[in-house]
């Protein structure tokens, strides 16, 4: 990924309205040509003055404003090395079962984006699933660091202060979301339902306020027009696609996962194929990356503790990773290697965090049985 030279900096900054970055991003410009200068003599890299966390956030307010080609990086240092970076033109899906964290998902990646790129990056979302007052909510609910689902449920003693506080400090923070500058950070799409032309005006829209990205939760929640459920799909996603391309940004759908299959009870507790997802074939075609969420085994599960949690003889919760969440690539543009390889982040308080955990994941066998 190549920075800009040094000395076209500062106008760039002007142009695009970051001059307050302007010491980080000739910092980070300097430290890239010095290290391509070196590699091309053929000397030592010289010695950086930068953590990873700012040459993070150059690269990121550099994305943010479209000079650089890649929209994003994948928040989480794990979930990048498996997936590399979003491009302009790209459509990516992910997709959960119902409970596994779709939004949640949304909302973490939103938070990190905003707070790696300094508050420069920008975005469309459309909560098809779930109103925009609830999503504003999650987003609040991690911005203080509660747990969204104790929230939800009243349970304030879970979230740990008094209620009356909660409350308080949560219209703080959805007041802050609708001043500036997180107002022009994320805008919502009003409609509770999209067709393909409600979606062409969101992603153009989102390309006239220079908007980067656009998010739709979800792909099935849409009005895909009369026929098959799978040509409707892949005709709105190609038509994202053309969009995303013409407008220089991404577009990532959330999606639903149909593991409801009673012939096999025992499926929807292990880890989901792309085959899982509503309208696979079509997603197949046209996405350029595919990434499910779901919730690990513990380890050491038996086909037997699965069989007592679906005859009502378990807690369910027991034969699961605590506080984790395991993301599968099901599918990716440029390395197929990658496929059907998972990584887990760890799961807290609603927030998706970069902890290495370890990157097995467990399936019971017929061993274990």
């Amino acid at each position: 990924m190549q920075l800009p030279p040094v000395e076209f900096v500062p106008q760039m900054c002007e142009d695009h309205g970051i001059t307050a970055e302007l010491d980080l991003l000739t910092r980070a410009s300097r430290t890239f040509w010095a290290y391509e200068a070196a590699a091309e003599r053929g000397d030592e890299p010289p010695q950086s003055v930068f953590d990873q966390a700012e040459w993070q956030a150059a690269e990121a307010i550099w994305m943010a404003v479209g000079l650089l080609s890649p929209v994003m990086t994948w928040p989480w240092r794990k979930l990048d090395t498996l997936l590399g970076d979003l491009l302009a033109g790209e459509v990516w899906v992910g997709g959960a079962k119902t409970g596994d964290g779709k939004s949640t998902f949304v909302a973490n990646l939103i938070k990190a984006l905003i707070e790696r790129s300094r508050g420069y990056m920008r975005m469309t979302i459309a909560p098809l699933e779930q109103s925009a007052p609830t999503f504003k909510a999650k987003l609040a609910c991690l911005d203080l660091g509660y747990d969204i689902a104790s929230v939800f449920r009243q349970q304030w003693w879970a979230v740990g202060v008094n209620e009356e506080v909660g409350r308080r400090k949560l219209r703080e923070a959805l007041a802050k979301q609708a001043a500036s500058p997180l107002r022009e950070n994320v805008r919502f799409c009003p409609a509770d339902t999209l067709d393909r032309k409600g979606l062409a005006a969101v992603i153009q829209q989102a390309h006239e306020w220079h908007h980067r990205l656009v998010i739709v939760d979800h792909i099935h929640h849409m009005d895909h027009g009369d026929g098959p459920e799978n040509r409707g799909i892949r005709e709105t996603m190609k038509l994202a696609k053309t969009l995303a391309k013409r407008y220089d940004m991404g577009v990532i759908f959330m999606a639903q996962l149909n593991r409801g299959d009673n012939r096999d009870r025992r499926r929807k507790f292990y880890p989901p194929e792309l085959t899982d997802l509503q309208g696979a074939s079509a997603i197949e075609q046209v996405a350029d990356g595919v990434l499910l969420l779901y919730r690990p085994l513990e380890e050491n599960v038996k086909v037997g503790d699965i069989d007592d949690v679906i005859m009502g003889q378990r807690e369910w919760r027991t034969v699961f990773k605590p506080n984790t969440v395991a993301i599968r690539c099901a599918k990716h543009r440029l390395d197929g290697e990658q496929r059907n390889k998972d990584v887990l982040l760890r799961f807290e308080r609603g927030l998706i965090l970069d902890d290495m955990v370890p990157a097995n994941v467990y399936e019971p066998g017929d061993a274990s049985e």
